[in-house]
């Protein structure tokens, strides 16, 4: 047998050759990815998001069962020069959230009544958890 440090890998290659050297299979093998942990304080936290490309905000913050959590998300958008908000408790209210989804790579600024970790998968989705108040 042999040990292989994966440790920073997204994908192997694994050869394997018969005994007598006359055949191989090649096998390649999709690693899944550690989730990124995020904490978002009660106080304005900045986050690059780590998790899947075009996820709905409304959707990242019911999956991660943060939704009442959330008073307000912020991005920047360089190309308008303006600020994209989204604000869950006016999610039917036309216009007012401007912010539709979630990019990696982008920075976000959340606004949260209550600490919340946040573990988010990168690509995949994301799930939360509130912190115990001691």
């Amino acid at each position: 047998g042999h040990q292989v440090d994966l440790e920073g890998l997204a994908a192997i290659t694994v050869s394997v050759t018969s005994a007598d050297g006359s055949r191989t299979r090649v096998y390649r093998l999709q690693l899944e990815a550690p989730p990124v942990e995020l904490t978002l304080a009660p106080t304005w936290t900045s986050i690059e998001w780590p998790g899947a490309d075009g996820l709905a905000t409304a959707d990242a913050l019911r999956q991660a069962g943060i939704l009442d959590e959330v008073l307000a998300i912020y991005q920047w958008d360089e190309a308008t020069g303006a600020w994209l908000a989204y604000f869950p408790a006016f999610a039917d209210v036309p216009g007012v959230n401007t912010l539709t989804t979630l990019e990696p790579g982008h920075t976000y600024w959340f606004a949260v009544t209550e600490t919340v970790s946040w573990s988010v998968p990168v690509g995949g989705v994301a799930t939360a958890h509130r912190a115990s108040a001691r």
